[in-house]
């Protein structure tokens, strides 16, 4: 991390402080645990680990930094996924809907927060 990089990160800890994204920290916590509930691990150098300790702590631009590291479009994009049914209260449509929901809310929430004008 650059010089640049950890100044940038004081500073919006001090600004923006730990609660700041505490909106889009939850949803990706959520979205995380239903990929860990439907067999798919997620690492701890991963992106979207990574985003969410960056919102958590505050630091609006790694967050943003980490979300765009993403793959939202296409063949082996992070939506390129048909989780599994893993109880008997889920239905395929159910679980699917679900993943969708939780999966474009986050990419709003970080567009917005990115000031990307396309949010999906």
């Amino acid at each position: 991390m650059s010089l640049e990089q950890k100044f940038a990160n004081f500073f919006e800890r001090s600004v923006y402080g730990r609660d700041a994204f505490s909106t889009e920290a939850a949803t990706l916590r959520t979205l995380i645990k239903f990929f860990e509930d439907h067999q798919v691990s997620v690492p701890q150098v991963s992106p979207l680990r990574k985003c969410l300790a960056a919102l958590e702590a505050g630091e609006k631009s790694s967050a943003i930094a980490e979300f765009k590291r993403v793959n939202r479009g296409g063949n082996g994009s992070i939506g390129d996924w048909f989780p599994p049914v893993t109880c008997s209260c889920e239905t395929p449509e159910s679980v699917s809907m679900t993943f969708m929901c939780l999966l474009v809310t986050w990419f709003r929430q970080m567009s917005l927060l990115a000031g990307e004008r396309r949010t999906i």
